[in-house]
């Protein structure tokens, strides 16, 4: 999850926490009965791996300078093919820092993965998902949301607030009940924040 900005009204009787994520998904939060409460957070950054999707060809004179749309998936490729093990070596990279930033919000929320009865993640590919989540992390695939996001696809940031709506209203969250949300971006940075649902949810 990867809000922008969150501001919490204070005036008068409680109202509502406002959440602005980034992409298109505004949350809105009550602060009601259901709302979980964050136990913790976790981020990490890596910037040398920001190369990946900034190319190897160098700075243009001005964008789209040939006319042509941003071809991500030629950028990734240049990067990896530049080198022998070059692929290996950025996957290995990629899981230490997403195990890393994992483990660490575990530990300060006191909970192990198993714990959690929701993980909710991007709406990625599905090999993507099964390679990253699945099998790297662990994850189990029963606990997420991924099946229902399948029919949405991926909404950037959106994704994890959408997912984190849908366990509220649609998966019967029990009080005591954890959920794990895991977001990446470009760049490249991972975060993870544990919530804890402390009553059943209203809405």
């Amino acid at each position: 999850m990867t809000p922008s900005a969150c501001r919490t009204s204070t005036a008068g009787a409680p109202t509502a926490s406002r959440c602005t994520a980034t992409g298109r998904a505004p949350w809105s939060c009550p602060t009601g009965a259901g709302s979980p409460r964050l136990r913790s957070t976790a981020s990490y950054s890596d910037s040398s791996l920001e190369p990946i999707y900034r190319g190897t060809t160098g700075w243009t004179d001005g964008p789209f300078h040939d006319g042509k749309p941003v071809d991500l998936r030629s950028r990734k490729s240049d990067y990896l093919l530049q080198e022998e093990g070059a692929y290996d070596r950025v996957i290995q990279q990629m899981t230490k820092n997403a195990s890393q930033v994992l483990d660490e919000a575990l530990a300060d929320a006191d909970m192990k993965l198993a714990d959690a009865r929701f993980f909710v993640h991007a709406n990625i590919a599905e090999t993507i998902a099964q390679f990253s989540f699945y099998s790297l992390l662990g994850v189990d695939p029963e606990t997420t949301v991924y099946d229902w996001g399948r029919d949405f696809g991926h909404m950037g940031a959106g994704d994890q607030l959408i997912g984190i709506n849908h366990v509220a209203e649609a998966r019967a969250p029990r009080p005591g009940d954890l959920l794990v949300t895991m977001g990446v971006g470009v760049g490249f940075m991972w975060t993870v924040a544990v919530l804890e649902f402390l009553e059943t949810p209203a809405w």
